[in-house]
């Protein structure tokens, strides 16, 4: 029951978490159905994740009006399940399969949880603090794993990513808001007031998070498509461009552009077929790509076409770059389809006076030569 502002203040706020949770249900369950694969079941399991958080926050703002044992038992069932739904959710969006043995160590934990807790409730009702801080350790030993699913990935994570492993850390912050409490206050109203801080930071935090980590992918998946050739993968010529502007604005910058082309491209078509001729695009790319730096930018052009932009500056190992590249390709590519492959190269360095324009123009006219020459060959100017 409701007896002081204090408890219509704590209901209220436990009221608000209860219809957050059902915005992240409802968001959850809208965005689920544009997704497929490991992005849907992660979807699933986060949409779980609110479900049940939703009806541990009900089963809180009604446990004055049922036995506090039923209580217990609900609410520690409820949010350790809650914390593994967070792992599962984590494991599946990283593309890690949920083994048998993790759904039987979380269905027991949760049981043998729950179990400890209500017998220390009922045996030992005095002793509230040592059930907080069983709780808190049970929480850490969840929410752990799933901070380190996402640590471990961190050199591939995007904006949303970063914030799941944050929301994560922010979990395990806000379980011992309880156990601090209690240990320096001793008082069970401090401790009550504590639980709705951590719901409220948990829910919130946790909703902010999911809808980052959703919506920065859809948006990081329609930027990569603007920026990368649908067959290839490799960057666009719009971004090629763009990128090497950017560099030549740099009064600093050196380097070298490549025009790469397959030769004889039009008669693998002619006689093979199209499907032929993008098998070999595709390995031509993924040879070339396998050849570039950090530094360094490699795009699809126009049909048979790529360029390359080199940080490296030193002319005799450009030169081996490419004669190596060209070997590469000759030989691997060859091996993969059913037609011989080999590639014609233009290059030129970056001088201090050169745009986009005069370098591509240089690039192309070296290309030319190389075509001129008999093809398989490199030309610089």
């Amino acid at each position: 029951m409701i007896y002081s502002a204090s408890d219509l203040i704590i209901f209220a706020s436990v009221l608000n978490n209860i219809l957050c949770s059902v915005v992240g249900c409802l968001f959850l369950l809208q965005i689920r159905s544009g997704l497929s694969g490991y992005q849907r079941l992660s979807a699933s399991y986060f949409f779980l994740f609110f479900l049940l958080l939703g009806s541990a926050f009900f089963a809180m703002a009604i446990r004055s009006w049922v036995p506090l044992g039923y209580s217990v038992l609900i609410n520690n069932a409820l949010y350790m399940s809650v914390a593994y739904l967070l792992l599962f959710g984590t494991l599946s969006w990283y593309k890690k399969p949920i083994k048998s043995w993790l759904w039987k160590l979380a269905v027991i934990h949760v049981l043998a949880y729950t179990a400890v807790q209500y017998v220390v409730y009922y045996y030992w009702p005095g002793t509230l603090q040592l059930r907080v801080q069983l709780a808190f350790l049970n929480f850490i030993m969840v929410y752990l794993p799933a901070y380190w699913v996402c640590y471990r990935h961190r050199h591939q994570n995007g904006r949303g990513e970063r914030m799941l492993a944050l929301s994560a850390v922010v979990c395990m912050i806000a379980a011992s808001f309880p156990t601090i409490a209690l240990i320096m206050t001793n008082s069970p109203d401090y401790y009550r007031v504590a639980v709705v801080v951590t719901q409220n930071i948990v829910c919130f935090f946790l909703l902010g998070s999911l809808l980052s980590l959703f919506l920065f992918n859809q948006i990081d998946w329609h930027y990569e498509r603007s920026i990368r050739d649908e067959l290839t993968g490799l960057y666009n010529r719009r971004y090629i461009n763009e990128r090497i502007t950017q560099s030549l604005s740099n009064s600093s910058s050196r380097g070298v552009i490549a025009v790469v082309d397959i030769d004889h491209f039009k008669k693998v078509n002619d006689s093979f077929g199209h499907d032929v001729g993008d098998n070999t695009l595709i390995a031509v790319s993924n040879i070339l790509k396998s050849f570039m730096g950090q530094q360094d930018l490699i795009g699809r052009y126009g049909g048979e076409e790529f360029v390359l932009f080199l940080s490296q500056s030193d002319s005799e190992s450009v030169k081996t770059l490419l004669k190596e590249m060209c070997r590469a390709v000759e030989t691997k590519a060859s091996i993969m389809l059913p037609n011989p492959v080999t590639i014609s190269v233009g290059y030129s360095e970056v001088s201090d006076e050169d745009t986009l324009h005069s370098l591509f123009s240089k690039a192309d006219s070296a290309l030319y030569m190389a075509k001129r020459n008999g093809r398989n060959c490199i030309i610089k100017k």
